[in-house]
């Protein structure tokens, strides 16, 4: 975005740093890669921001996610549910 190409005029690094703060991104995470960092710093500002705009406050524990990732096509997932209802 910075550099621009043919079909898009390049943006200045401060004006893009703007736009992604406003998106509650962290550029110097961003640009040095550190996806690990960034995603939590970015979660951290979202839950804050929910916070502020519930007026209560986000669980933030440890509780792992329930559930089983399994990959399945569409018919066999059809058959577990219509099993699983009669």
């Amino acid at each position: 975005m910075e550099k621009g190409n043919q079909t898009t005029p390049s943006i200045d690094s401060s004006r893009l740093d703007l736009y992604l703060k406003s998106h509650l991104i962290d550029p110097a995470l961003l640009r040095a890669d550190r996806f690990d960092e960034f995603m939590d710093d970015r979660q951290k500002k979202l839950l804050a921001l929910i916070e502020q705009a519930t007026g209560k406050a986000a669980y933030v524990g440890s509780v792992p996610e329930e559930g089983e990732d399994v990959e399945a096509d569409e018919d066999t997932v059809e058959a577990e549910l219509t099993i699983a209802a009669a």
